[in-house]
C-alpha cells in the first residue's frame, strides 16, 4: 500500500478535497482511493475502470471524493465514540462528525448533480448520449 499526494493526479485531487493530505497518518491508501474511483466509474457509466469511463474527470473526482468521505464516515461510525478526526484545519469529535462528513459528501454530489441551467449543454448524438441525458435529468430532479 502506498501514499502519494500530487494534486495534478486524480488520487491527489481526491486527497485535496477530502483533506487526506497527511502522509504520516493517511485515512486512505492510494490503492483504496483508486478502487473507490473505479467503483464510482462503474456505477455511473458501466465501465469497470476510470480509464474507460465516459464521465468527465472533474465530475468523477467529485463523486469519488463523496464516496470516499462516506467510507470514512462508515469507518468512524464503527470506531470508538470519542474518536477525533482532523481534515486539514477542521477537527470533528463525537456524534456530529459522521453527520458533518455526510453533509460534505452531499455537497460534492450536489456540485455534480445540481448544475445551474446554463451549465448544462447536452447533445443527443447517439443512443448512449440519450441515456446519459435521461440519467442526468433524473439525478437533477430526484426527490
Amino acid at each position: 500500500m502506498s501514499f502519494t499526494y500530487v494534486v495534478s493526479t486524480m488520487i491527489g485531487s481526491m486527497r485535496l478535497l477530502i483533506g487526506d493530505t497527511n502522509a504520516a497518518a493517511p485515512y486512505f491508501q492510494d490503492e483504496e482511493l483508486q478502487q473507490i474511483a473505479n467503483i464510482v466509474a462503474g456505477m455511473e457509466s458501466g465501465w469497470s475502470t476510470v480509464a474507460g469511463s465516459a464521465i468527465p474527470q472533474t465530475e468523477l473526482v467529485l463523486l469519488s471524493s463523496a464516496q470516499a468521505i462516506d467510507c470514512l464516515a462508515t469507518k468512524l461510525a464503527a470506531g470508538p465514540a470519542g474518536q477525533t478526526i482532523t481534515l486539514n484545519d477542521y477537527k470533528l469529535t463525537g456524534k456530529d462528525q459522521i453527520q458533518k462528513l455526510q453533509d460534505m459528501a452531499q455537497r460534492f454530489r450536489d456540485a455534480v448533480n445540481n448544475l445551474p441551467a446554463w451549465g448544462i449543454i447536452e447533445e443527443n448524438l447517439c443512443g448512449f448520449n440519450e441515456m446519459v441525458i435521461i440519467r442526468n435529468w433524473v439525478l437533477r430532479t430526484e426527490l
